[in-house]
C-alpha cells in the first residue's frame, strides 16, 4: 500500500489545524506571537505539500531506431487490415492487397529485430507489445 496519500492528507490537516489556532491565538489577542508562527509553520507545511504533490516531468525517452518504428508502423497496417470488413468483392480484394503488402515478411522481420536488438529492452518491449 502507498502511504504518500495517507502522509499528503495528514499534512494538510496539520497545516490547517495549525493556521485555524493560530489565527485564533491572534484574533483573541492571547499570545501574538506564537500566533504568528503558527501560521508560517501551517504555510511552510501547506507548501511542503505542495511540492511532494506537484508531478515531475517524465524523461524523455530517445527514439526507436528508425527500422523498428518501420516494423511497428507496418504491424499496425497489418493489424488495420485484418480488422476490416469485406462488405463486397471490390473491398475484399483491396483488404487482401492491403493486408499482403503490410503483413509481409512481417514473422521474420519481427525475428530479426529481436535478434538484432537483444540486449535493448525498449526496442524488445516495443516490438513484443501487441498490435493496436
Amino acid at each position: 500500500m502507498d502511504a504518500q496519500p495517507a502522509i499528503l492528507s495528514l499534512g494538510v490537516l496539520a497545516a490547517f489545524a495549525l493556521a485555524f489556532g493560530g489565527a485564533l491565538l491572534i484574533v483573541r489577542r492571547r499570545d501574538r506571537k506564537r500566533g504568528v508562527l503558527m501560521v508560517a509553520a501551517a504555510l511552510v507545511l501547506l507548501v511542503n505539500v505542495l511540492l511532494w504533490a506537484w508531478p515531475m516531468p517524465a524523461q524523455a525517452a530517445p527514439p526507436l531506431p528508425a527500422d523498428v518504428r518501420n516494423f511497428l508502423a507496418r504491424r499496425a497496417d497489418c493489424a488495420h487490415w485484418r480488422g476490416e470488413d469485406p462488405y463486397d468483392r471490390a473491398r475484399a480484394r483491396r483488404i487482401a492487397q492491403g493486408a499482403s503488402h503490410a503483413c509481409a515478411h512481417a514473422n521474420a522481420d519481427f525475428r530479426r529485430l529481436r535478434l538484432r536488438y537483444r540486449g535493448n529492452w525498449r526496442v524488445l518491449k516495443a516490438i513484443e507489445r501487441p498490435a493496436e
